[in-house]
């Protein structure tokens, strides 16, 4: 009878051993899979954020749109871009022509100005004293 104790000892220690394992292999399988759940659940929230903002810029590109096309429509849009692109005018009104840079001017007597130094620089030593001598 002890070698029939010692064998279900044996198996018994054995047997709950292979149980633990088996056990600890299910907690692991179960623990990879949830997490790999919520790394999918976690993905798939930011990919909804990302739908989200989206849709919320392109309905404000669609209002900010509608906007455009509600004011081209309008007679303000179309007599402003007859004036500017036609070059029309209402009939009682009158147009003055006034110069758009002044400042061009005066920028184009300056360039000849840095053309003479430049011509002034670039000559030799006596002829630089020749020109100062007659302009003086």
């Amino acid at each position: 009878m002890p070698s029939n104790n010692k064998i279900k000892n044996f198996f018994s220690s054995t047997g709950a051993l292979i149980i633990k394992i088996i056990i600890f292999a299910a907690v692991i399988y179960i623990i990879f899979s949830i997490s790999k759940s919520i790394w999918k659940n976690w993905q798939i929230t930011q990919e909804i954020k990302k739908t989200d903002e989206l849709v919320t810029e392109l309905t404000e590109k669609i209002a900010t749109l509608k906007n455009q096309i509600l004011y081209f429509q309008t007679e303000t849009f179309k007599e402003l871009e007859a004036r500017k692109r036609l070059g029309l005018k209402k009939a009682e009104e009158n147009v003055l022509l006034i110069p758009e840079n002044v400042d061009t001017v005066k920028s184009n007597n300056s360039t000849d100005n840095e053309v003479q130094n430049k011509t002034k620089e670039s000559s030799s030593n006596p002829i630089k004293w020749w020109q100062y001598i007659i302009q003086k």
